[in-house]
């Protein structure tokens, strides 16, 4: 290649030029700046029209080659930086059906074992003992980022049991969100009175082989893989669905309550689904209430108080879920627009035996009552509770103590007995 200035170029194809002159053709690259100062890679090729044994003229063919010289450069970089990783690295042409190996570097052949030549070219299904260790690998580092950042974590096998139980689970939920096998319960919240005053809608799945399972098992594969945003969708749905079938029955007494994700809580467009949600099942506003995390109000603080005070606006109710359990709640309480706050139940399990406890409902209460907040203590279980909780000011309860979680039809003839 040629990269002279003027009087240098001459220099460089007068030689080429007097070849071309000849009768030989000849090709060769040239770096000029354009118009613009950047440096341009051109490849010229010069072909003699020879006419009775003279030449009488030159064909010329000049091709801009900068972009193909970046792409080579960049390669040769790429390879260097893969040959000095310590980590094993296997590039395959995923181009051919059997996927050849077309590139390991020294770490790989000095973990496994394997020489370049007997892996170069081959299918790399044939690396059975290099396939399993990358997959291990791979395990290791999914565990290391659930723990967060600037840590390690080292395969065992309890890891490998583990971590493919939550992919079995994982594979199986996306089955069961298309097949139908997720449905909902509805637990009845109540007031001092024990008079209905409100359900919450509580997701379950009955897997047609292993039964039903646990809440705390599959909401947290659905929120690590996304799939909790499809899968919040369908439960609003149908709770809503639910709910205006309730109220043409005339047996939604308040509202009906449905859980949010921080994934579709604070999702682009979520606002938008949910409108869509309420105008295609026809219910209004006024008859659903949105329960939050204090987890998903901290993030993004800001914006979250945009989104709950849309939600006030179109007069969609909220709630702050498990209260107490998160940080610097009473600091931010005040500037949230929000409808209830829910005693979280590790708080109300020992409220007539803890002084602790207690001392966190009784300040909950008295909190949100100068707050004209309404309060709903969750896990009620004994008589006990309730009238402690009751006679502190406490206004909403739900737990075993009222009603079980129970099927649509079950809950017709629960508020139809209890009237």
């Amino acid at each position: 290649m040629f990269a002279f200035d003027r009087e240098g170029v001459y220099q460089a194809v007068n030689p080429v030029a007097q070849k071309i002159v000849a009768g030989h053709p000849q090709t060769f690259e040239v770096a000029f700046l354009n118009a613009q100062g950047k440096r341009r890679n051109y490849e010229c090729a010069f072909v003699p029209i020879v006419v009775d044994a003279g030449g009488v003229g030159v064909f010329a063919l000049v091709k801009d080659v900068t972009d193909r010289h970046q792409a080579q450069e960049n390669q040769r970089i790429l390879q260097r930086s893969l040959e000095s990783s310590e980590n094993a690295v296997v590039v395959v042409d995923v181009r051919e059906s059997h996927m050849p190996v077309v590139f390991v570097n020294s770490a790989f052949t000095a973990i496994t074992g394997y020489s370049r030549e007997e892996v170069i070219g081959a299918p790399v299904k044939q690396l059975t003992g290099p396939e399993k260790l990358i997959q291990q690998a791979d395990m290791a580092m999914y565990k290391a980022k659930q723990q967060g950042r600037d840590t390690y974590v080292v395969y065992s096998e309890d890891l490998d049991s583990k971590l493919s139980k939550r992919v079995e689970l994982r594979n199986e939920l996306q089955e069961a969100i298309k097949t139908g096998q997720l449905f909902l319960n509805y637990q009845p919240q109540v007031d001092r009175d024990g008079q209905l005053c409100g359900l919450e809608a509580l997701v379950r799945w009955k897997h047609p082989k292993k039964g039903f399972i646990s809440p705390a098992d599959f909401i947290p594969v659905a929120e690590e893989t996304g799939q909790i945003a499809h899968l919040g969708k369908w439960v609003i749905t149908q709770a809503c669905k639910d709910a205006r079938r309730l109220l043409e029955m005339g047996l939604l007494k308040g509202r009906m309550a449905v859980n949010l994700s921080p994934l579709q809580f604070h999702r682009p467009g979520f606002l938008t689904v949910l409108r869509s949600i309420l105008e295609d099942t026809g219910l209004a506003p006024e008859h659903l209430e949105l329960e939050l995390t204090e987890g998903i109000l901290m993030k993004d603080s800001e914006g979250a108080i945009d989104i709950l005070n849309v939600l006030n606006g179109m007069g969609v109710a909220t709630a702050i879920d498990d209260f107490g359990t998160g940080f610097s709640s009473f600091s931010y309480l005040k500037d949230l627009p929000v409808d209830n706050i829910k005693i979280d139940r590790s708080f109300v399990d020992n409220v007539t035996t803890n002084e602790k406890d207690a001392a966190v409902c009784k300040g909950v209460i008295t909190l949100a009552r100068e707050m004209g907040l309404n309060v709903v203590a969750e896990g009620v279980e004994t008589q006990e509770q309730f009238c402690y909780l009751k006679s502190h000011g406490c206004e909403s309860f739900q737990g075993y103590y009222f009603a079980r979680p129970m099927l649509f039809e079950d809950l017709v003839q629960w508020i139809g007995k209890t009237g």
